[in-house]
């Protein structure tokens, strides 16, 4: 990720606040590519996601965590040098105000960096985690939880021009080790994953309302095997 580490490394002793931030999953990469930072915070509006992110990072006093609505910020104006939102965008059902409040706090000469999954261009093994990401966001429609399938990354660019202030000044794939091929028992394991999202449903006409198509996507998984989808990184500034 040497292009992500040549855009931190601007902002030497950088603090860092990642939105949105569920159990942590995207801290290990700031971690690793913004070098010797002074503070990661982490904000998110489930108290479970943050107990559990927690939990993830003991070790580093560095690394901090808070239930925090993202809209309802209370942070200080421009207390962060880079903002990060990963893999959040196409949860959010009203993004203007979450945007409008990570550039609030962002330093004048600071960074939004968006990293969002993207929907095109992938290989037959990155589909089978499409197609399971957008299992998952059907089931979280019917129970009434706000979540869009993933963007293009034409519509990435669209969305982010249309509900940010700040200019795009730069945006790439994010390129990352291939893993080994999945083991058969591996692949399996994922195609179950259908099986737990229709659990989360305990309307069982609505349950099998969806389960021809979780039945498609877990033969496609075992037809295709496994990868994770390419990730797009956007990074925003004010403009001149």
């Amino acid at each position: 990720m040497e292009r992500l580490k040549s855009t931190l490394s601007r902002f030497p002793k950088a603090r860092i606040l990642d939105v949105g931030t569920g159990v942590g999953n995207f801290i290990p990469l700031l971690a690793e590519t913004a070098g010797d930072f002074t503070s990661i915070l982490g904000i998110d509006q489930s108290e479970n996601a943050v107990a559990a992110a927690r939990r993830n990072f003991p070790d580093d006093p560095r690394i901090r965590f808070e239930r925090m609505e993202a809209a309802a910020m209370t942070f200080p104006d421009a207390a962060f040098d880079v903002v990060a939102l990963s893999n959040t965008l196409h949860h959010l059902q009203d993004p203007v105000p979450v945007f409008r409040a990570m550039e609030r706090v962002l330093a004048p000469q600071g960074i939004l960096l968006i990293n969002e999954m993207v929907s095109d261009g992938l290989d037959d093994r990155q589909v089978s985690h499409r197609e399971l990401h957008h299992f998952a966001a059907a089931v979280d429609t019917v129970l009434g939880i706000h979540h869009e399938e993933t963007y293009t990354r034409v519509r990435i660019a669209e969305v982010l021009a249309r509900i940010s202030t700040l200019a795009v000044v730069d945006a790439w794939d994010g390129v990352f080790p291939e893993g080994p091929e999945p083991s058969a028992e591996e692949v399996e394991q994922t195609a179950a994953t259908v099986d737990r999202l229709l659990a989360r449903i305990k309307d069982e006409n609505v349950r099998e309302s969806l389960r021809e198509r979780g039945e498609t996507v877990k033969a496609y998984v075992r037809a295709h095997g496994f990868a994770g989808v390419t990730q797009r990184f956007t990074v925003l500034s004010r403009r001149p």
